[in-house]
């Protein structure tokens, strides 16, 4: 398996171990100094990686439609999210592992039209997205540390 993508793999379920010890009633608050919540980091991660992956890829997101919308760069937190929306999120963390594993071995990603992100990498292939990637959700996942310590 490529490294990106195992690192990737290896620090989604470093994550769901993480978010197994917070309850639902957590996920929506905002601690004081912070502008969103382990919600929206949640739902963060699973927007960008499938932008980056899938869109930048010429291909559909394999998450349902709407999220993005939600989780997008520049969003915040909206309404809080129920015990159904919650459950469906944590499960998207990981099927979207194994969805995104299975399509990079069987090729279905194609031509990628490059990018740079707003923190200044430029991204021109598949692989620079995987790799950036890791990094953006290590950002995210210390924003998780950080709330779920105030929590």
């Amino acid at each position: 398996m490529n490294a990106n993508l195992t690192i990737w793999k290896t620090g989604r379920e470093s994550v769901a171990r993480l978010l197994s010890r917070v309850p639902d009633k957590h996920f929506n608050t905002i601690p004081h100094g912070f502008s969103n919540n382990v919600a929206w980091n949640l739902g963060h991660l699973i927007v960008v990686q499938q932008s980056l992956v899938y869109r930048l890829s010429g291909l559909d997101m394999q998450v349902p439609a709407g999220l993005n919308e939600l989780y997008k760069p520049g969003t915040r937190p909206g309404e809080p999210l129920g015990t159904d929306a919650i459950g469906e999120l944590r499960a998207l963390l990981l099927s979207t592992v194994e969805t995104t594993l299975e399509d990079y071995a069987n090729g279905a990603f194609g031509p990628f039209m490059g990018l740079t992100t707003s923190r200044g990498f430029h991204l021109e292939t598949l692989e620079d997205a995987l790799a950036f990637n890791n990094f953006h959700e290590g950002l995210h996942t210390g924003t998780i540390m950080s709330l779920m310590r105030l929590l």
